[in-house]
């Protein structure tokens, strides 16, 4: 088994030894307390095959960006990757000053095969955006969405409250197939499927309160415990008051607008997070369906004065969150743009109409963009033509022309 994963492990390195490979990285602590990093390869072969290998997957120390920046470190020195394109990461400010200690680390390599010199190395993962986007925008909705989380604690908590809930199903003719799921509150696309398939049992819920539970209303009077975390210091502490809930109408009437709503979010979500094709194409056109269902909040239709204040107000929050991360085409790292100029649905003409009308740029500008992304493209091919064509006589390589047709 060993010799094995060591010939595996070899035929591997070697892989690497031909391609540019991009990383994803992440950390978590588990139940136990105990942190944990996992470092994942992404690259596409000869054939245009696209593959994922996970190369690391251990304790770590801390979460700070010295431990971070050497455990990836060790993984490339580990694996002789020599030739990192991008790493993918989330935003946390620790992941910034990873990435700017290998970038500074790797450029001191006497072997050093960086792309443009790491210019565009750090990637900021648009999932994670999308997550924190959401998340203040949850905030106007925090009692609604906390009542309708209790009422399916409730009913998760035990095998006979499950069974009772299950009797309600059938007696108020829900035709939903579905159970109801529970929620990890830190993830907003799991908020969003719980709420989903409460909406579809809403009648059955209902039918406990009219039918006044006792053990569902008295489990509303409890007073629960409530995490806290003061300047890094978690803990537990009993609420002052029971329970919010069970669900009342306006409730589940936010819940409803609020499921409608981040539809977009939510199938912009899986996109984005897909392992199996490549999505760095249609990373622009992710950015501003974000932007565009953001600013429909501030135009609701057919909804009552209550809920329009609601998305209004998360509106406004959601738009700030979006204007720190994509305020500008300047903050979003330009490899984006090169790949959806090289899709051949699009190329440079559509990303000069986009400058034009979503980002209202106007003639000039829209010139001067054009010309910086054939610029960088330039670069690129000639980077991609030199490694290809291999050591040269006179260290030179003919340098390529973009037709302006693109």
């Amino acid at each position: 088994m060993l010799r094995m994963y060591g010939d595996m492990k070899t035929n591997l390195r070697v892989e690497f030894g031909k391609y540019r490979v991009s990383l994803t990285t992440d950390t978590w602590t588990s139940v136990q307390n105990v942190n944990y990093m996992v470092i994942t390869a992404h690259f596409v072969d000869d054939e245009w095959n696209l593959h994922k290998r996970i190369i690391n997957f251990c304790p770590i120390a801390s979460h700070t960006g010295k431990e971070i920046g050497n455990l990836i470190l060790e993984c490339l020195i580990e694996w002789k990757i020599e030739r990192v394109m991008c790493i993918s990461v989330d935003n946390a400010s620790a992941n910034k000053v990873a990435i700017d200690k290998v970038l500074k680390k790797m450029k001191s390599w006497p072997n050093s095969q960086l792309l443009l010199g790491g210019k565009y190395m750090h990637v900021r993962c648009l999932a994670h955006i999308i997550n924190l986007i959401v998340k203040d925008g949850l905030k106007k909705l925090d009692k609604s969405i906390q009542s309708i989380r209790n009422a399916v604690k409730f009913v998760r908590s035990s095998p006979r409250r499950f069974d009772d809930f299950k009797k309600c199903v059938v007696n108020e003719f829900v035709e939903s197939k579905g159970l109801v799921v529970m929620d990890v509150p830190t993830r907003w696309n799991s908020t969003y499927l719980m709420l989903e398939s409460a909406l579809k049992l809403k009648k059955a819920f209902n039918r406990m309160c009219e039918d006044e539970d006792k053990d569902y209303m008295s489990y509303f009077e409890e007073k629960e415990d409530l995490s806290f975390d003061v300047d890094g210091e978690e803990g537990v502490e009993k609420s002052r008051k029971g329970r919010v809930g069970p669900p009342t109408e306006q409730d589940w009437d936010s819940a409803q607008v609020f499921v409608s709503f981040l539809k977009v979010f939510y199938l912009v979500t899986l996109k984005v997070s897909a392992t199996k094709y490549p999505t760095s194409h249609t990373a622009v056109h992710d950015m501003i369906a974000v932007e565009s269902e953001i600013n429909k909040l501030f135009h609701p239709k057919n909804t009552s004065f209550f809920v329009e204040e609601v998305l209004r107000d998360m509106g406004v929050m959601m738009k700030a969150k979006y204007i720190k991360y994509f305020g500008s085409i300047e903050s979003i790292n330009q490899l984006f743009i090169v790949a959806l100029v090289l899709d051949p649905r699009f190329k440079l003409r559509h990303f000069s109409h986009l400058c034009k009308t979503i980002l209202g740029f106007g003639e000039q500008e829209v010139e001067e963009r054009s010309n910086e992304v054939k610029a960088l493209m330039k670069e690129l091919c000639d980077e991609y033509t030199r490694y290809a064509a291999g050591p040269q006589k006179n260290g030179k390589t003919k340098p390529v022309s973009i037709s302006n047709e693109c």
